[in-house]
């Protein structure tokens, strides 16, 4: 799928420097992706594929904060 048109292109802005950083939400690494005759930038998987996998890690993401939040109650509760 070419990145420009994938859902799960993320891309970091630098108001500082105006610079730019592109980065998978599927865990496509830059190794893994390709680039054609036109210049276009993408990986092989389906986009099915990169939904499920972008799914995964937002879930992974979500569980981790929960986490935090709880340990970070429990700490607060031990000050108090």
């Amino acid at each position: 799928m070419n990145c420009e048109n994938c859902p799960a292109l993320y891309v970091r802005h630098y108001a500082e420097s105006y610079e730019t950083d592109e980065e998978c939400l599927a865990g496509i690494s830059e190794d893994d992706l390709f680039e054609d005759k036109d210049g276009n930038v993408g990986c092989r998987l389906h986009l099915k594929t990169i939904l499920k996998r972008k799914k995964a890690n937002d879930e992974a993401f979500e569980a981790e904060c929960e986490r935090y939040v709880e340990w970070f109650l429990e700490q607060e509760k031990k000050k108090s």
